[in-house]
């Protein structure tokens, strides 16, 4: 293209100014169409970053708008046990539900339940044992992982079914 628009220009001096100022012309308006595509293009990212923030922005109020009854009854507990030094458990486990289920509605879920014999997966479990087990190998879940869409964010806490005993607790759970 460059050579071409030398070759008119030279043209040009030759006496053929109407076809290079046709050229010209031309290549104004195509570089005032790049411009006024540029402008657009950037407005269409600026448009879609503030979009996704909104959005972002609304998803993370709800969750907090979900969460705050509970936390509120909590804060309540709090204030109860600085004042008398009691709280019922049932109480805070009944809190603890309630948030785990609004944080599930946003995608959070919990895996592996504590007590729960299962197959050693290293991208699910993380051991507490110093002898790392082979993947497929019985482990028994001591604290539940929990995954944010699919995601594993927080493995499951693990012990191998071996390091665990029945004289480890009354019941014989080993947990």
């Amino acid at each position: 293209m460059y050579k071409a628009l030398q070759k008119l220009l030279g043209k040009e001096r030759e006496g053929n100014n109407s076809d290079a100022a046709l050229l010209k012309v031309e290549l104004q308006e195509k570089e005032a169409e790049l411009q006024r595509l540029r402008r657009e293009s950037r407005l269409e990212r600026e448009r879609t970053t503030y979009l996704t923030e909104a959005g972002i922005e609304k998803a993370l109020e709800q969750v907090m708008t979900n969460i705050a009854g509970p936390l509120a009854n909590l804060s309540a507990m709090q204030a109860r046990y600085r004042q008398d030094g009691n709280i019922k458990v049932a109480d805070l486990l009944s809190v603890a539900i309630k948030i785990e289920a609004s944080l599930h509605d946003f995608g959070f879920e919990a895996f592996g339940a504590v007590g729960e014999t299962t197959s050693f997966d290293p991208g699910l479990h993380h051991l507490l044992d110093a002898d790392i087990p082979v993947e497929g190998e019985p482990v028994v879940v001591r604290f539940t992982g929990y995954r944010y869409k699919g995601r594993t964010i927080r493995k499951a806490m693990v012990r191998k079914v071996s390091e665990i005993t029945k004289e480890q607790l009354p019941d014989g759970t080993g947990i």
